[in-house]
């Protein structure tokens, strides 16, 4: 588990600012609001590892009021409560996935077939069984919530030998019953788009230059 790895990073002072586009597997990415570079209300961090048969994410949420009231998984997950959202595009195609898990370990998974926000009105004509398997951690007492993904190769077309190149991003809504709306963070920066955005992703690089 990275639990330690990425809490100890998150101590450290992530006042504002944009991550870089070109990141190495492993490296740990603070989010920031997906269209600012304001600092957040309550921070968060991720890494992403190419793994010899799988992406492995991990994610480390402060969090004040942690919940999410979906009870199964494939439903709209963004509109129920805290959830972190996993995008990747494998290289050369323009076809991407995403997966989503909440603090109660609760997903959503699905294959779009190009960047078409369109799918946000018809979800489950998108939805697939990428093999995920994720678990989960919940903290009342500090505040904080930790989830891993992992995600295999083979359910995405592609192996080790494939995958450097491959574009990603890292996304969070965060609730709050004392809030009006959630706080969206991400560790990519969107301006005057959004999530699905490809070109706006991080490019993880496996293989050195």
């Amino acid at each position: 588990m990275m639990i330690e790895q990425l809490q100890g990073f998150l101590k450290q002072n992530h006042n504002a600012g944009k991550n870089p586009v070109e990141v190495a597997s492993g490296d740990i990415l603070p989010l920031y609001p997906h269209k600012s570079i304001e600092p957040l209300k309550e921070g968060g961090c991720g890494c992403l590892r190419a793994g010899n048969d799988a992406f492995l994410l991990s994610v480390f949420f402060q969090d004040s009021d942690i919940f999410n009231v979906a009870v199964c998984n494939d439903q709209p997950t963004w509109e129920l409560g805290d959830v972190v959202e996993f995008f990747i595009q494998l290289p050369g195609h323009e076809d991407y996935y995403e997966f989503h898990v909440t603090p109660d370990n609760v997903t959503l998974q699905l294959h779009l077939a190009c960047n078409n926000e369109k799918y946000i009105l018809s979800y489950k004509d998108n939805l697939f069984d990428g093999g995920l398997k994720s678990s989960t951690q919940i903290c009342h007492e500090d505040n904080f919530w930790y989830a891993e993904m992992d995600v295999p190769y083979a359910v995405l077309g592609t192996s080790s030998s494939e995958v450097d190149g491959s574009r990603f991003s890292i996304g969070r809504y965060n609730y709050s019953r004392k809030w009006d709306k959630p706080e969206i963070s991400s560790t990519a920066y969107f301006g005057n788009s959004g999530f699905h955005s490809p070109e706006c992703w991080h490019v993880i690089k496996t293989q050195e230059q």
